[in-house]
């Protein structure tokens, strides 16, 4: 499997190379104190748990990134697959002047870009989508030949997507919570997981790793970015609020590499992170499973 600190990472927003990972010298923050700058509120949607696929989040926060750049950030529950877009464009609204920044699939963000969703990208976490099937240890059910249509289980913003690629198919929605177990207990052939933990956690569960079929690429599938980071259109109209996202996107970007350099202590933020969430089999437990 790939892992995350794998990933290559694409930078947007006029975030140079140079801008991330750079901290204020003691010095500045010195005098950042002095004038008891207030912090700028930025809210972050994630599409995903907060996990190993947000470790640069999560370390960006333990390391005081955010803080750094006078960013007060607060991450956002979790919320149904595919909903992200829809929630950035409603924060506008009720977010009381608050930036909302959130994340998803490029695939998922282009069709409601063009159906007129006022959204759009500035960065991405992931160079490439790390979006797979997986199958039992030893199936290949994509590659069969039998008549009987392959069962497909997906997030309900995938299942176009996946029925597009596997026309003969059957492809239908599965909560998130459940598609794992349902692999399993074989009510499905085959699950949309993220080639990072999900498929982790299966080999855990399983003892061997599970089968997997890449995306990207197959059937000359292009999916384009991961964990696109994108906001409302109207919040990269002014130099401030483009400044502001260029300061998310750098202290980010500082997070994961810190949490490349560093996997281990990287799992153990990240762990502590996940610790408000309800147990889920997208995981394993303890550090080295995080640290892969």
């Amino acid at each position: 499997s790939e892992r995350t600190a794998r990933h290559e990472i694409s930078l947007a927003v006029g975030v140079t190379s140079q801008e991330v990972g750079r901290r204020p010298s003691p010095e500045s923050k010195h005098r950042h104190a002095i004038m008891l700058t207030p912090l700028r509120r930025l809210r972050f949607q994630p599409d995903y748990y907060m996990s190993a696929q947000f470790a640069g989040v999560c370390v960006a926060q333990r390391l005081g990134f955010y803080k750094d750049r006078h960013i007060g950030l607060e991450v956002l529950p979790t919320c149904p697959p595919g909903e992200e877009p829809t929630l950035v464009v409603a924060a506008r609204v009720t977010g009381e002047g608050c930036i909302t920044v959130g994340s998803c699939e490029q695939n998922i963000l282009i069709p409601e870009m063009r159906k007129g969703l006022p959204v759009v990208a500035i960065a991405a976490m992931f160079g490439r989508s790390p979006l797979a099937l997986a199958a039992l240890p030893g199936c290949s059910p994509w590659s069969s030949n039998s008549s009987t249509p392959v069962r497909i289980g997906a997030h309900s913003d995938t299942v176009e997507l996946l029925a597009r690629i596997f026309p003969l198919a059957e492809v239908c929605s599965l909560p998130r919570e459940d598609k794992l177990a349902s692999l399993v207990a074989g009510e499905v052939d085959a699950v949309q997981v993220y080639d990072v933990m999900e498929t982790l956690a299966l080999e855990e569960r399983l003892g061997m790793p599970p089968s997997t079929l890449r995306l990207e690429g197959h059937a000359d599938t292009r999916l384009g970015y991961a964990q696109t980071l994108f906001a409302h259109s109207d919040d990269v109209a002014s130099a401030e609020a483009r400044e502001l996202l260029g300061d998310f996107c750098a202290a980010t970007f500082a997070g994961w590499r810190e949490a490349m350099a560093a996997p281990e202590y990287a799992a153990s933020v990240v762990m502590d992170a996940m610790a408000s969430y309800p147990p889920t089999d997208h995981w394993g437990d303890g550090l080295p499973f995080h640290a892969a």
